[in-house]
């Protein structure tokens, strides 16, 4: 499983998000829910305005399954196009979303609209845009047998280091959480799955807390950390706000795989903040986590080093004979980790700040196709039936 914790070496607390978990579960056993109630300031959302929906619309030579999120207008996620003889596409959108539910959802990165129409209960009615031209289309809230629905949960606030002073510094948390919907089945598959999101927040296997819980706790632990640590603010002339994220999404959810996906963000002083990509892959027969050896044959670690190599230096425009540590990287060779994701189209292999290059670098996501990883996917794994 992706780790959830990461470490800022260039923050003036550099074990910040271990020093919080710390306090999440010195909170749990205190059983504090509400230290800070007076005093935070919160900004809601309708819940009217915010979902997780599957959809689907098929034909008999084309099938077209999305992903979305909803908070408030903004609209993001991905969809994948599967037409028969051909390989599966997936791509990554984003948009917006107005109060009378009309949307325009676009490539990420891209202006031009690839779904524009409306969201109405279980349905999604408008224009898709592939191409050069675009079509009518209908997609279907479903969740076949082989995926899950999940309900998303959200909360944002902020509060000052010193209550009653104008030019007290801040402290600012945002917090999406993605859970399996409260009206699905409950057994032991849901219960894993609870356990393993609760363990990215609160680091500990003795508590499945309910969504709303998991936030206000995680919130209390920044917010009383944050003060715990800045009580010098006045004599050190220096910023101390601080500034906590954490968003979910789904990167696939079919064929008994569930692929979620943390963005964390936090920034606590210093020269920067630090940003963190993890994902947790679970295997919906069991609840389970898969990790690199469960898609993976044995041995295949160095034809992986070299499909990753040269993948970076395609998407990187990287000629061979400029070495990667000539480019700005540690290494000239890029290993396959485990912080992994799928989806209809592939495996990406995600490489955090300061793992493979400099902060500046940024996170750097290579991402292979199937066809690519011939003769190297685990004959067992769960994915054979994702691979069209």
């Amino acid at each position: 499983m992706a780790s959830a914790l990461f470490v800022n070496l260039h923050s003036s607390y550099p074990s910040i998000l271990f020093q919080l978990k710390k306090m999440i579960n010195r909170l749990l056993h205190l059983t504090i829910l509400s230290i800070f109630s007076a005093s935070v300031v919160f900004a809601q959302i309708d819940s009217n305005q915010i979902f997780y929906k599957r959809f689907e619309s098929d034909s008999d030579t084309m099938i077209v399954q999305a992903n979305f999120i909803q908070l408030a207008e903004k609209l993001s996620g991905n969809y994948e196009l599967s037409v028969i003889d051909q390989e599966t596409k997936t791509i990554e959108v984003d948009g917006y979303i107005d109060e009378g539910n009309q949307a325009v959802i676009s490539k990420l990165g891209h202006n031009d609209p690839v779904f524009k129409g409306v969201f109405l209960d279980d349905r999604f009615t408008g224009i898709w845009n592939p191409g050069k031209s675009g079509k009518e289309i209908e997609l279907l809230e479903r969740y076949p047998e082989g995926s899950i629905p999940l309900s998303i949960y959200y909360l944002r606030s902020e509060t000052n280091l010193v209550d009653g002073e104008t030019d007290s510094p801040t402290a600012e948390i945002e917090l999406t959480v993605l859970y399996p919907d409260s009206s699905y089945r409950q057994d032991t598959v849901i219960q894993n799955i609870e356990q393993i999101i609760n363990r990215h927040f609160i680091n500990t296997e003795n508590y499945i807390l309910h969504p709303d819980s998991l936030l206000i706790l995680t919130e209390n632990a920044f917010y009383t950390l944050y003060k715990e640590l800045n009580t010098d603010w006045h004599d050190s002339g220096s910023s101390f706000d601080w500034l906590k994220e954490t968003s979910m999404s789904v990167t696939y959810n079919s064929n008994y795989i569930l692929c979620l996906e943390y963005l964390d963000y936090v920034y606590s002083g210093g020269a920067h903040g630090m940003t963190n990509l993890s994902y947790d892959i679970f295997n919906l027969k069991t609840g389970k986590t898969l990790d690199f050896h469960d898609f993976f044959m044995e041995g295949s670690s160095e034809k992986l080093t070299e499909i990753l190599t040269l993948q970076i230096r395609s998407d990187k425009q990287i000629p061979d004979s400029i070495p990667l540590t000539k480019a700005g990287y540690f290494i000239d060779k890029i290993k396959p980790g485990n912080n992994i994701y799928m989806n209809g189209s592939g495996i990406g292999f995600v490489y955090n700040p300061y793992e493979i290059a400099p902060y500046s670098t940024g996170i750097t996501n290579i991402f292979i196709d199937y066809n690519q990883l011939a003769g190297l996917l685990n004959e067992n794994a769960p994915l054979n039936k994702t691979i069209k």
